[in-house]
């Protein structure tokens, strides 16, 4: 594992993937990430219907329904963002930073790593959450299903662009050293 207040003097190619800038690949990871949500909630429709969920005595427990489903949500991108800084802290001894946009969250994860490292980092959080989502999708009564694998959908869906990210990593058969601004990931290699 590589972790280093600032970037190897050895490493000189620089390279961005750059997600937010770049609008046709953002628009392509959104409707991958959408496809994967749709067929997500089509395989699960098949097992417990998703009438389970909206099957309620009228609007008002729906609207209900929803605001619950809203603020689990932001429970996970609040817990997400807060597995991100934990296993940072491991890694650099300091937490990342949680930047809040409009309709966003990231981590501002400070140091750089080799790609097992990164990777590491950037996928505890879906891993966990998703193995707890898991266990209660399992464990709580059916009605309650759909409750937790919306959350499960955003887990998974939402992974799109880190798993692109992963790719592009893997890709280079290279040493490289990672760094993630949060918005923009660098690496280096040889």
């Amino acid at each position: 594992m590589y972790v280093r207040a600032e970037k190897p003097t050895r490493f000189v190619n620089r390279n961005d993937i750059d997600i937010h800038s770049n609008k046709k690949l953002r628009f392509g990871l959104t409707a991958i990430s959408l496809a994967v949500a749709i067929i997500l909630a089509a395989i699960a429709n098949f097992f417990i219907p998703i009438t389970t969920f909206y099957d309620v005595a009228g609007v008002g427990q729906l609207v209900f329904a929803l605001v619950i489903v809203v603020a689990e949500m932001v429970v996970y991108y609040v817990l997400h963002e807060y597995l991100h800084s934990v296993i940072s802290k491991k890694y650099t001894g300091k937490r990342s930073r949680i930047v809040m946009e409009k309709s966003f969250s990231y981590s501002v994860i400070k140091g750089y790593y080799s790609v097992n490292s990164y990777l590491y980092i950037c996928f505890f959080p879906i891993v966990i959450l998703g193995i707890v989502l898991l266990v209660l999708s399992i464990v709580l009564p059916e009605k309650l299903f759909w409750y937790v694998f919306f959350v499960q959908i955003i887990n998974i869906a939402g992974a799109t662009g880190d798993c692109y990210v992963a790719i592009r990593l893997l890709k280079v058969k290279k040493e490289l050293v990672v760094e993630d601004n949060g918005l923009v990931v660098t690496y280096w290699t040889k």
